[in-house]
C-alpha cells in the first residue's frame, strides 16, 4: 500500500551525501499497484504455467501495431474460440511426489 511504501522510503537519501536515487524515490508520485509473491521460491522442482485468460488481450491505450499483434495471436490460438491459451510451461523431469 502507499503507507507501506512511504514508510520504507521515508529515510532514503537523508544522509549527508544524498543520492540521486533517494531524491527520485521521495519525489515519486505513488499509485496503487499489485504486490506479487514468488510462490515457487520454496519449491525444489516447480511446474510453472503461463496461462492467458480472456477473449481480448488488448487495450484502448495500445498502439495500432500492438492491437493488430494481439488480435492476430487471439485469432491464431485458442483465445478467440475458448477464451484462454497456454503461452508457456516449465516442467523438469518427472519426480515421485516431490515438489
Amino acid at each position: 500500500s502507499l503507507r507501506q511504501v512511504s514508510a520504507m522510503t521515508a529515510n532514503v537519501g537523508r544522509t549527508a551525501d544524498e543520492s540521486f536515487l533517494g531524491e527520485r524515490m521521495r519525489s515519486h508520485q505513488f499509485q496503487q499497484y499489485i504486490v506479487m509473491q514468488d510462490l515457487a521460491s520454496s519449491m525444489i522442482r516447480p511446474r510453472i504455467l503461463d496461462l492467458k485468460m480472456g477473449f481480448k488481450q488488448r487495450s484502448k491505450r495500445h498502439s495500432t501495431r500492438k492491437k493488430e499483434s494481439c488480435k492476430s495471436k487471439a485469432l491464431n490460438s485458442t483465445s478467440h474460440a475458448i477464451g484462454f491459451r497456454i503461452c508457456g510451461i516449465h516442467m523438469e523431469e518427472f519426480s515421485h511426489d516431490k515438489y
